[in-house]
């Protein structure tokens, strides 16, 4: 009986960690919800401020910032149209003198990435996880690296 309910647990942990979401959010949240959520770090954008940037079927609805141990983040929250829920968060640094510390943050989190490119000439730089959620880290040597954290 230990063996089984111990397999559960186990069974449950793996499940469990394979929703990944991101930090305080749920994916399915409103904005209200993701503001609420952070504590004041994020704020609704009125409707006049948010933008579709060619992402079909989704709006950033709210944004702010977020802090990771030593990483400073701006975080912006897109929605799906239809439903009103969180489905993509896009976060940035600040500091590219950061970039190694979010790519290694990452892979620590989320494993090794399935896909790593870029174009050398030019210092891009592109990572990608594709086991739990869709996640996409770019970086362009002197920038701050930007990530695109979607839900599956």
């Amino acid at each position: 009986m230990r063996v089984l309910c111990l397999s559960f647990v186990i069974l449950f942990a793996l499940v469990s960690g394979a929703s990944a979401d991101w930090e305080y959010t749920r994916w399915g949240m409103t904005p209200e919800q993701v503001a609420a959520a952070s504590k004041g770090m994020v704020k609704v954008l009125p409707a006049n401020a948010r933008n579709t940037q060619g992402l079909a079927n989704l709006q950033e609805a709210a944004a702010g910032t977020h802090k990771d141990g030593n990483l400073l983040l701006d975080v912006r929250f897109s929605f799906n149209t239809g439903t009103n829920g969180l489905d993509c968060v896009t976060y940035a640094l600040r500091n590219a003198a950061q970039n190694a510390l979010l790519k290694d943050t990452l892979t620590k989190r989320y494993g090794p990435p399935q896909k790593q490119g870029g174009i050398p000439d030019i210092g891009l730089e592109e990572t990608s996880w594709t086991k739990a959620d869709d996640i996409d880290f770019a970086t362009v040597k002197g920038r701050g690296a930007v990530v695109l954290h979607c839900r599956k």
